[in-house]
């Protein structure tokens, strides 16, 4: 794949993950049809909903090995505007843009972004490779109760009880098939837990809802329904640095913006796991194949709470 192309498709990947919009339809070499009845391409087109109506995004990638000079904004800005569909303008290149470039963009306000990479020599991640389970999990056998009604003087020594049936749950087993089925979506908030103690080996605490409607006892004998259990893991990733390829943060250049970091780990196949991380802990990943074609992998319906 061509390096120009693979970054409109990075660009697409990060507007994919970046959008929460469910109206919003995500295009790459869009055709749209200007003022003249021509056919123009947009090297992504972002079409969503805000406040009812329909506004139209359109990027334009450069991936140059030198800084973005001032005739790509004029000609990008001679372009857009003849394209009615198209209500903000966004270039991003992958290695800056010049002074003139700027000024000009802020005068047609145009956004510019940026994709730099990290140096090596800061990254310290670990190895969260979901698909290989390079991730060996222990589960505590000390958890916490906390009610729907807050009840104080729980008894905790009388069990944790269905409330289907009042059996008694056996409730290392309980949590430890709730956290084997949910591991996956937990993962990628592990490693940002990981990540931020610069560490591969570290006790995690997540919050678990129950799946089932549980109930406790009091010292007197009265049933409080269970609504969230605390517990604690601790969790052991690999830590090879070698196998990172790289690190990038997407960020913008004239305004103060929200970045997205990119992760990338190489796979012995040849292909990589990318997981693109930056907004309130939301994570999404996206595996990069052979032919560096991306596709979306894992995006948990909610993030796991981690205290």
């Amino acid at each position: 794949m061509k390096a120009g192309k693979a970054l409109e498709q990075l660009v697409a990947a990060i507007q994919e993950y970046l959008g929460d919009n469910p109206d919003t339809h995500i295009e790459r070499n869009a055709k749209l049809t200007d003022n003249a009845g021509l056919q123009r391409e947009i090297d992504v087109f972002v079409q969503t909903k805000v406040q009812g109506g329909k506004i139209g995004i359109a990027f334009e990638c450069k991936d140059y090995k030198s800084i973005v000079q001032v005739s790509v904004v004029e000609a990008f800005q001679s372009k857009c505007n003849d394209i009615p569909q198209i209500h903000k303008k966004i270039i991003v290149a992958s290695n800056g843009f010049s002074s003139g470039a700027q000024s000009k963009a802020n005068l047609y306000g145009i956004e510019l972004y940026q994709l730099g990479n990290v140096p090596f020599n800061d990254i310290f991640l670990p190895n969260c490779d979901i698909y290989r389970n390079q991730c060996w999990v222990s589960l505590s056998t000390t958890y916490w109760v906390i009610t729907e009604d807050g009840a104080p003087d729980l008894n905790p020594d009388k069990g944790i009880f269905c409330h289907a049936n009042d059996q008694e749950v056996e409730m290392f087993g309980y949590l430890y098939k709730i956290l084997h089925e949910h591991l996956p979506h937990m993962l990628p908030n592990i490693h940002n837990h990981l990540y931020s103690q610069h560490t591969n080996t570290s006790e995690v605490p997540l919050t678990i809802t129950p799946p089932n409607k549980l109930y406790v006892i009091d010292i007197n004998g009265d049933k409080h329904f269970v609504k969230e259990i605390l517990i604690a893991v601790l969790v052991r990733v690999k830590t090879q640095l070698q196998d990172i390829a790289k690190q990038s943060v997407y960020t913008g250049v004239t305004e103060d913006s929200p970045s997205v970091r990119i992760s990338e780990y190489k796979h012995d196949d040849r292909t990589s796991l990318l997981l693109m991380h930056g907004k309130d802990n939301w994570y999404s990943a996206f595996i990069k194949d052979e032919k560096g074609q991306l596709r979306k992998t894992i995006l948990p319906s909610q993030p796991t709470k981690i205290k």
